[in-house]
């Protein structure tokens, strides 16, 4: 019975070790600078995403020995830039290695078409996507949305 017991804890411990680390969230998303104004502590931050579209196109089909036109459709993928307003004065901004630039800082770094790392779950990135970035590069750790009462 005690081996049978022992057996059991080994098999049930090594299935707990054995779980897999949890995930370090969403990557990161890159952008780049439209338009800054420090005096609202705001950036425009251009990025790009996809949009699937359904485009019609003619093709000729034969009927019992007849030539029609028929119209099909088609996905074609899209690339579009959307631009979003960040409030950086309310949001973090850090190096690659990690340090937390001032305010005054940011706004001298970031100029026109400077590329910006943006974290996807506003926290800060794993270690090894900032060991990756040039050292140059700023990542953007936006505040928590803001929400609003329902109205009543």
């Amino acid at each position: 019975m005690r081996r049978m017991a022992l057996t059991l804890t080994l098999m049930t411990a090594a299935g707990a070790s054995a779980q897999p680390a949890p995930s370090p969230g969403p990557a990161p998303s890159f952008a780049y600078v439209r338009k800054t104004t420090p005096d609202k502590g705001h950036a425009i931050l251009v990025q790009t995403t996809t949009v699937k579209e359904m485009v019609p196109y003619v093709e000729r089909v034969f009927l019992n020995g007849v030539a029609r036109d028929v119209t099909k459709y088609k996905t074609v993928l899209r690339f579009v830039e959307v631009d979003t307003i960040y409030d950086l004065a309310a949001s973090r901004v850090i190096t690659p290695d990690g340090k937390q630039l001032a305010i005054d800082e940011v706004w001298k770094r970031l100029q026109k078409n400077t590329v910006v790392a943006i974290s996807g779950n506003f926290e800060t990135p794993s270690a090894a996507f900032l060991r990756s970035l040039n050292a140059e590069t700023l990542v953007a750790i936006p505040a928590l949305p803001k929400l609003e009462p329902q109205p009543k």
